[in-house]
């Protein structure tokens, strides 16, 4: 019987498995507990695509002979190929605790630790593989996974290209290379990259998505579209591509046949929370809100944490005046994520149509993060500090600017007086066209017109953030009026344009 098994397998090394098969059987039918032949029969398996099969058989030798490290190994891949990844884990924990120097189960342990999302797990687990073997490929991709996991993104890159340089016909690690680089905004490379997957892997349908990705983020819509298609033409049945099809479609105007992609991808996976986000953000575009508040909720229900889902289901609630659930989902949108800029942003407007000044005007200062819907420039604080209002301003230059709209500028240049009474020389910046009106505003030492050279000053503060640094309150606001004053020749020149006033005049 051992001569068969040798046979068996050089035949199975030889990589003749049906062949293998038939003696490893021949010997189970004489020997049904040969543990050795219920192991590697049951490898077979694993390597025809029938990794269930794999795990009975092994799992059969591994009862019989419970320390051969190599039969946990591979019932853990056929375990890992079944997506149970917690078995397999343990699996390999069993074959290196027979076997510490075993390179390839801690490279797989790697690979499941990545996927249950326990990155600097599989990092130490990776780079224990490469202290063994500097050359395993799979081993420094599942490295470079985890380190772009845990936004090491430079690092990632390096070990990428440790597996390019190892194998360069690598696909995945070509892949991975191009989101990275796209997430770095290094867009041109990004699309190189996949380019030379698409060159060696032609039918790949997860190219063509990720190229379609980059080609919206290049403002390039049609040809985003055309790689959508591409990818659906070779796997009808791809959620992703249909879920970036809608994408497209959404950003080219077409909402209609955007919903119809965004259905179809939930088709095919009912658990893309993306795809119920998205149909609530057309909803809202269309202020059908109820409708858009249900996609949300669809969409947190398959993804609890997604501060995004939270934050746009808060603005449909603050739109139909329901502010109590939106001040909540702003504030569970902070909970899962303290720097969402955006829900701060939008909890600001919550603060002060309640009145609560205070928490209104700290979050409003969220609209200087450039993820906020309202980012704006902090132009100049890169040639004065900014002024919070515990500095003192007595005998201090202060430039003040403008960096809304008109309205909010003629509402909240009343604080310009206040500046001048704590001792400040208050340099003003407005839009050129509104120079003129507030030209003989109290307390503004002089006026600068936005696109005109400012002069030093020893603090800057934009208009919009004076209320914050002087602890406005409800009782506080400056209501001192009028403090604006038209003109009186321009005053002269309309009243004789418009004649006897006889009811009050707006404009």
């Amino acid at each position: 019987m051992t001569d068969l098994l040798q046979a068996a397998l050089a035949l199975h090394r030889q990589g003749r498995l049906l062949h293998a098969r038939a003696l490893y059987e021949q010997i189970l039918a004489a020997q049904p507990e040969q543990a050795q032949a219920l192991h590697y029969n049951g490898l077979i398996s694993l390597q025809s695509g029938e990794p269930a099969r794999a795990v009975e058989l092994i799992g059969r030798a591994i009862d019989i002979d419970p320390r051969d490290a190599l039969a946990h190994f591979n019932r853990g891949s056929a375990l890992q190929h079944l997506g149970r990844l917690e078995e397999a884990l343990a699996d390999y924990g069993r074959a290196l605790a027979l076997k510490p120097e075993f390179a390839e189960a801690l490279s797989n342990a790697a690979a499941v630790l990545n996927a249950l999302a326990r990155h600097e797990e599989s990092l130490a687990s990776a780079e224990r593989a490469l202290a063994l073997n500097a050359r395993s490929v799979e081993a420094h991709f599942n490295r470079a996974v985890a380190l772009g996991e845990l936004s090491r993104e430079a690092e990632a890159l390096n070990a990428l290209d440790q597996v390019l340089s190892l194998r360069p016909t690598h696909v995945e690690a070509e892949i991975n290379r191009g989101v990275l680089l796209e997430k770095r905004g290094e867009f041109a490379a990004a699309l190189a990259s996949i380019e030379r997957v698409l060159t060696l892997s032609p039918r790949n349908a997860a190219a063509y998505v990720n190229r379609c990705k980059l080609h919206q983020r290049l403002g390039r819509l049609d040809a985003a579209l055309a790689d959508c298609d591409s990818a659906i033409a070779i796997d009808s049945r791809s959620a992703v591509a249909h879920l970036n099809r809608g994408n497209v479609l959404a950003a080219l105007g077409s909402g209609d046949a955007a919903m119809s992609s965004y259905h179809r991808a939930l088709a095919l996976a009912p658990s893309i929370a993306e795809a119920h986000f998205n149909i609530g953000n057309l909803h809202r575009r269309r202020a059908e809100l109820d409708q858009a508040i249900a996609a949300y909720d669809q969409a947190l229900a398959t993804r609890p944490c997604y501060p995004e889902a939270l934050c746009n289901r808060g603005l449909c609630q603050a739109d139909l005046d329901h502010l109590p659930e939106a001040l909540a989902d702003y504030d569970q949108a902070l909970r899962q994520k303290a720097d969402h800029s955006q829900a701060r942003y939008n909890r600001a407007f919550i603060y002060l149509k309640r009145g609560d000044l205070n928490d209104g005007w700290r979050d409003y200062e969220a609209r200087f993060d450039p993820v906020a819907g309202s980012s704006r420039d902090v132009p100049h604080e890169k040639h004065a500090p900014r002024w919070h209002g515990q500095e003192s301003l007595s005998g201090k230059s202060i430039l003040v600017y403008a960096e809304q709209g008109f309205g909010d500028t003629l509402q909240f240049c009343r604080y310009v007086p206040l500046l001048a009474r704590l001792g400040a020389r208050v340099v003003l910046e407005v839009p050129a066209a509104l120079a003129g009106l507030l030209g003989a505003l109290e307390g503004a030492e002089s006026l600068v017109a936005h696109g005109a050279a400012a002069p030093p000053c020893d603090y800057s503060c934009p208009l919009m953030s004076l209320p914050l640094a002087f602890g406005t309150t409800l009782s506080s606001i400056p209501s001192q009026v009028p403090y604006l004053r038209a003109d009186g020749e321009r005053v002269k020149v309309w009243g004789e344009r418009l004649g006897e006033k006889r009811k009050p005049r707006v404009g």
